[in-house]
This record gives structure tokens, C-alpha cells and sequence, in this order.
């Protein structure tokens, strides 16, 4: 049987014209479940749900993919909210540490992409910066206007890293956050860094753990990209 892939749904309201209130809806972008199947995966996509659900969601998927959205609320890594934090949503954040914490006991694979890179940050200690204004050394421009299927910047690999004996030491890739990680979290590598040393991909391969997290958006570059589409493909094979 193919592996069974959860994907992390980001939790918002949308207004409808024939409800009286918002409706709260659980999105994820359709190409996360695109580059899935093409990999050779079933895609489900996994609700915001209380902790006790969200972590058994790890009972019935063999491998998970933490998606984008909206910032993580401080908290959950120590902090309060500076004044350039944007919309966070709690509810979705302590859903999807329980999930991956879950996984993580379970020494079943992750891949976060985006904010699912700092989820597992969060998860791990470690910290963010909460804008790239309070990021120092920032000079690249990480929330692209070019249409996110283009690369925007290339940044460099940690020769011998797991990531770059999947996709190589250097990787021309895209970028929308304005939050990045700070403290890297405990038993985390980094193994990318941008040309301006913002965090761009972190992995743990030890212990029977299986996890590895970029900030950049793979799904929008893997039909054109082979080496993104690798990113998929391997995390099938270390879900099997």
C-alpha cells in the first residue's frame, strides 16, 4: 500500500453570505497534495483538532507534512507578541506540536515546510525572530512578489547534511516569511543558510528520528525543480 501522508491544514474564517457568522474552514494548498500523489503518496489533509485528537492522527498516517500559514503565537516558544508579529492562531499551533510531537515519539517521518519549519522549532526550544526587522543581519528580500513557482535566491547546503545528499550544497529556491528562527532548537542542525544567514533548512537523522524542515515553499517549484520534487519522493521513501 502507499504510505499515507497527513498534511496540516491552516485554521481560519471566511465569511459566507448565507451564515450569520464566519465560518471557520481548514485549508491547505492544493499543490502539497498535487506533488503527494505525483510522488507516489496518499495525501489526506488533517483539521485543526484539541491535543488528544491531534495527536492521534499519528496512529493512522505513516509520514506528515506541516504546512504554511499563519505566524506561531510566541508562547509556545517563550516570548511575547513584539509589535510586527502578524495573525497567529493558537488553536492550530497547539494542534500541530501535539501531532508532531506525537510523530517524533513514534520516530515516524516530518517535513515542515515554512511555518511547519518553525513549528518544529517551537517544538524543539528553540526560538524565533519574530520579524525579519529584528533580524540584523537581513538584507535579502524574503517575502518575494514574484510568483512563488520562480526562484528568488539561492542559498547554501551543509556538505554531507542529509539535505544535501537529497538535493546537493546549493538550491535556488523561493521565499515568503517574514519570520525566522532565532535559537535553533535542541538536537536541531542547521544545514541552509541564505547569502544573509537566515536559517533556511534544519534536520534531525538521529536517534530514529526522521525530520527535516525547509522555509522555503517546495510545492510551488516542484513541476518545474526537479530537486524539489526529491524533497516529496524521499519523504514517501522514509515514510514506507
Amino acid at each position: 500500500m502507499k504510505p499515507i501522508i497527513g498534511i496540516t491544514a491552516d485554521y481560519i474564517f471566511e465569511v459566507k453570505g448565507n451564515y450569520p457568522n464566519p465560518m471557520p474552514m481548514d485549508l491547505v494548498a492544493g499543490n502539497i497534495s498535487i506533488a503527494v500523489r505525483q510522488a507516489g503518496g496518499i495525501p489526506i489533509i488533517l483539521p485543526t483538532a484539541p491535543e488528544e485528537a491531534a495527536r492521534s492522527y499519528a496512529d493512522i498516517i505513516d509520514g506528515l507534512i506541516l504546512s504554511g500559514g499563519y505566524d506561531v503565537d510566541p508562547s509556545f516558544y517563550g516570548q511575547d507578541t513584539r509589535a510586527l508579529t502578524g495573525i497567529t492562531c493558537p488553536e492550530r499551533d497547539l494542534s500541530e506540536l501535539s501531532l508532531t510531537d506525537e510523530m517524533v515519539k513514534k520516530n515516524k517521518p516530518v517535513l515542515g515546510i515554512c511555518r511547519g519549519l518553525q513549528i518544529i522549532n517551537s517544538l524543539f526550544k528553540g526560538t524565533l525572530h519574530q520579524d525579519l526587522s529584528y533580524y540584523k543581519d537581513a538584507y535579502l528580500k524574503h517575502q518575494q512578489e514574484t510568483p512563488m513557482k520562480h526562484a528568488t535566491q539561492k542559498v547554501s547546503i551543509k556538505a554531507g547534511s542529509y539535505l544535501a545528499d537529497l538535493i546537493g550544497e546549493e538550491a535556488a529556491i523561493n521565499s515568503l516569511h517574514h519570520q525566522l528562527i532565532n535559537e535553533v532548537g535542541e538536537g536541531l542542525e542547521v544545514v541552509s543558510r541564505a547569502k544573509d544567514g537566515a536559517v533556511e533548512a534544519v534536520e534531525c537523522m538521529e536517534d530514529g528520528r526522521s525530520i527535516l524542515a525547509v522555509q522555503w515553499h517546495p510545492e510551488d517549484m516542484f513541476e518545474t525543480d526537479e530537486s524539489q520534487m526529491r524533497l516529496f519522493t524521499d519523504l514517501i521513501e522514509r515514510s514506507k
